[in-house]
């Protein structure tokens, strides 16, 4: 696949199939525009161009203070995109300008001009460009004065609801992952490198790999036990996390711990990819350390039982 970093960047070729959009989390809604786009590309033997933007629009000019946090980065993006089979992505550098150009510039200027757009797959709530003018009905009067084709996906439902990124992001807010998995049709996945802590859990018979979370804004699951996997040198592990302030030894910081089970090495520095099976249980105050371990040694068992049902599917 082919990842261009700007528009200057991409090749014109005519008539290129496009798709246009943020594609936070690439759920079973992405899945089909892109579907929808291949067997487009494949049908005009042309080329396949996801168009997609960095920094999210709503991080560069959104009206709230608090920043719009993401179920995938764009480092985690781009692989799933990959996978689907998409042939190019076009990441264009979105800035308060670029939010300031009316949308029939840009379709003209940009998908046109120079990309080549041919054909425009988008999902049925779609808009872009300045205030969201961008609409189905723009697209299509544009397409008759330069002659590409619309054409809108209908949803794909979860509980006869559309699924949507916002969704699923009330979903792992929640710590409902499996209803994200579902939506998603994947696990949850948080990627962190392993940095030094305090060696408390080593102290305590569970050695806990401290991640700081890579990319940023990346959105977090709810305070709370879960039973994970995790990857790491085309390997994967089971194991549990804690995600919260570990309140039994007084932390005043969110953290993400993993105890990966059967594991031995030094993890410092390394990259893991975690996802996030099922949640076992709140986080919790606990009168000390030892009944804190008594329930580490109950998760332990819980998450291997529930790990060992969910890989024997």
């Amino acid at each position: 696949m082919n990842v261009y970093r700007s528009v200057e960047d991409i090749p014109y070729t005519h008539s290129s199939c496009l798709t246009i959009g943020t594609f936070d989390g690439i759920h079973l809604g992405h899945q089909q525009i892109i579907g929808r786009l291949i067997t487009c590309a494949n049908q005009t033997r042309s080329r396949s161009v996801l168009v997609t933007f960095f920094p999210h629009p709503k991080n560069v000019i959104g009206a709230s203070d608090q920043p719009m946090m993401l179920l995938t980065t764009l480092e985690e993006k781009l692989p799933l995109i990959e996978s689907l089979g998409i042939d190019s992505v076009l990441v264009i550098p979105f800035t308060p300008t670029l939010s300031m150009i009316k949308p029939e510039m840009f379709v003209e200027s940009i998908l046109v001009q120079e990309v080549g757009m041919g054909s425009i797959i988008i999902g049925y709530n779609h808009a872009f460009g300045h205030s969201r003018k961008g609409t189905t009905e723009l697209l299509q009067r544009l397409g008759q004065k330069h002659l590409f084709s619309v054409e809108v996906v209908p949803p794909v439902f979860d509980d006869d609801e559309p699924i949507s990124s916002t969704r699923i992001r009330s979903c792992v807010l929640d710590g409902d992952v499996l209803s994200a998995h579902r939506m998603l049709s994947r696990p949850y996945c948080i990627t962190g490198e392993v940095i030094h802590g305090e060696k408390r859990g080593q102290r305590l018979g569970f050695p806990t790999a401290n991640l700081t979370i890579l990319g940023e804004h990346k959105l977090i699951p709810k305070d709370g036990v879960y039973a994970v996997t995790i990857h790491l040198n085309n390997h994967t592990y089971l194991g549990m996390a804690n995600i919260g302030c570990r309140p039994t030894v007084d932390g005043d910081q969110r953290q993400v711990e993993v105890h990966v089970h059967q594991y031995e090495g030094d993890l410092y520095g390394k990259v893991l990819q975690v996802s996030i099976i099922q949640r076992i249980r709140d986080e919790i105050r606990f009168q000390s350390t030892d009944d804190l371990v008594k329930q580490m040694q109950k998760d332990k068992i819980q998450t291997l039982q529930l790990l060992s049902k969910h890989f024997r599917r």
